[in-house]
């Protein structure tokens, strides 16, 4: 037998598989040219739209123009109202966030969830409350009664000797820290 010099690896082939397009942000020359094509027909063809736009394909030109060009959008601040609602609205359906977009006027289901996002950064850094309160009596649960101390953590009931066993394992160590 003998070899043909031709070295063929997975990375090589195809396999059916389109081409794949680099990222890159829309430019202004995009975003004019996207606005230009989409006001130029009463419903927009984003096959046939992209095919116009040099790399990009019919979702991203579609997600960029409902998510962030359409005139229609409300890009201004949220207000107390708004956010309430939102909240309200994320109880009711969890993350579908277009879903919960419907009942906002000129808000994205992108716009709702980096709102929503948002919303849960700010929670985070502001304790509330029942976490202040919660944090006050740990405190003085560790003063009072120091020696009998027991906390439960991922099933395991934890007293003030056992915790020595636990702070040698990384992911618990910041836990345990709080014990102390």
């Amino acid at each position: 037998m003998f070899s043909v010099g031709i070295s063929m690896n997975k990375d090589s082939m195809n396999f059916g598989k389109s081409f794949k397009q680099p990222k890159a942000k829309f430019s202004k020359e995009d975003d004019m040219r996207l606005i230009h094509l989409v006001r130029s027909m009463p419903h927009p063809d984003w096959f046939w739209i992209s095919k116009q736009m040099i790399n990009r394909n019919p979702r991203q030109c579609r997600e960029r123009w409902f998510n962030y060009l359409d005139p229609s959008l409300h890009k201004g601040d949220w207000t107390d109202e708004e956010d309430a609602f939102l909240i309200e609205k994320y109880k009711e359906f969890g993350p579908h966030w277009n879903a919960i977009a419907r009942f906002f006027n000129g808000r994205s289901g992108n716009g709702v969830r980096n709102r929503w996002l948002l919303i849960m950064r700010h929670n985070k850094k502001e304790p509330t409350p029942m976490e202040d309160e919660a944090h006050a009596s740990v405190l003085e649960t560790d003063t009072l009664q120091d020696s009998a101390l027991e906390k439960v953590f991922d099933g395991f009931l934890l007293t003030k000797e056992k915790v020595d066993l636990f702070s040698l394992d990384d992911k618990r160590t910041e836990f345990v820290s709080s014990f102390m």
